[in-house]
């Protein structure tokens, strides 16, 4: 639940924790490391007024549009946690639109699933699941 901040103590509490999971996060995650993210910002002050700036709440997640891009005014936003998830799913997302528009049509017109799995390279599951619209449900 998103909850509005009260005090200044608060919002710095907030902040810091951003900060601070930001730092753990580049330091230790392997899929960080590997990339080499880094945070731009000069450091904690100037986070805390971008973060202030783009109106940070309780509950908010950092997400970087850019996923291989570093922390930085231009590739750091404060999003909701419903927000988060969708972008994250849509962001992992093996297949295109285009993909499973082709994947419905071909099963309509009787294509096994098995053929298709191999076709598009995922599981016989992952097929089953487009076909029935649990995932992908936006897809039209």
């Amino acid at each position: 639940m998103i909850k509005a901040i009260q005090t200044a103590k608060e919002i710095d509490k907030l902040i810091r924790r951003k900060w601070h999971q930001m730092h753990w996060r580049i330091n230790n995650q392997t899929s960080y490391l590997r990339k080499g993210i880094s945070i731009e910002f000069d450091g904690y002050e100037d986070f805390r007024d971008y973060a202030l700036s783009m109106d940070i709440r309780e509950g908010f997640h950092c997400h970087r549009p850019d996923r291989d891009g570093n922390y930085s005014r231009d590739n750091l936003d404060f999003v909701s946690p419903d927000e988060h998830r969708q972008i994250t799913a849509r962001e992992k997302r093996k297949l295109t639109d285009h993909d499973v528009r082709v994947i419905r049509d071909m099963a309509r017109c009787k294509t096994s699933q098995r053929t298709l799995a191999k076709r598009f390279n995922v599981s016989q599951a992952t097929i089953w699941k487009i076909v029935n619209r649990l995932t992908y449900r936006d897809v039209i």
